[in-house]
């Protein structure tokens, strides 16, 4: 690959991919800091999926940021 990346690529990939890879680094932060102020331990899921993160509703900021635009 000799051609620079696009910066819109660079932020899409980011954007997808960043939490597949911080993901399990999190889950044991969480679970390790729990166990150090003997807390109930609080595990979380082995996956986060992509599409529960990004997803839009008519009432979100996102929704409300293209109505004002186009206004």
């Amino acid at each position: 690959m000799t051609e620079a990346l696009e910066q819109a690529a660079i932020d899409e990939f980011s954007l997808k991919n960043a939490s597949y890879h911080v993901w399990p680094y999190w889950r044991e932060l969480l679970s390790g800091q729990c166990a150090r102020m003997h807390l109930p331990r609080l595990i979380l899921p082995a996956v986060q999926l992509a599409h529960n993160r990004h997803q839009r509703t008519e009432g979100s900021e996102l929704a409300g940021e293209k109505t004002e635009e186009r206004g």
